[in-house]
């Protein structure tokens, strides 16, 4: 019985970590899709250290990437199947 209910708290403790991860994802990629859907200039640096800015192309590519992340980790977490 002991045994049990280690393993039912060590599954509640994932399942709370797992949570944090979800939520912690789901706030940087709202961030993010904010950031870039300000219109505002954006650079970055490239693989030879040179800067570069953000075209349209290359930042719509990343609102859809933050738009998937929103989808999946801003919802309640889907219970696995048993």
């Amino acid at each position: 019985r002991k045994m049990q209910e280690q393993e039912a708290a060590k599954t509640q403790a994932d399942k709370l970590q797992k949570e944090k991860l979800r939520q912690d994802n789901c706030n940087r990629a709202r961030q993010a899709k904010a950031t870039l859907a300000s219109g505002r200039l954006l650079s970055h640096v490239n693989a030879k250290g040179e800067r570069g800015f953000m075209d349209e192309a290359a930042r719509d590519a990343e609102i859809k990437r933050a738009d998937a992340v929103i989808a999946s980790d801003c919802g309640p977490m889907a219970e696995p199947a048993q």
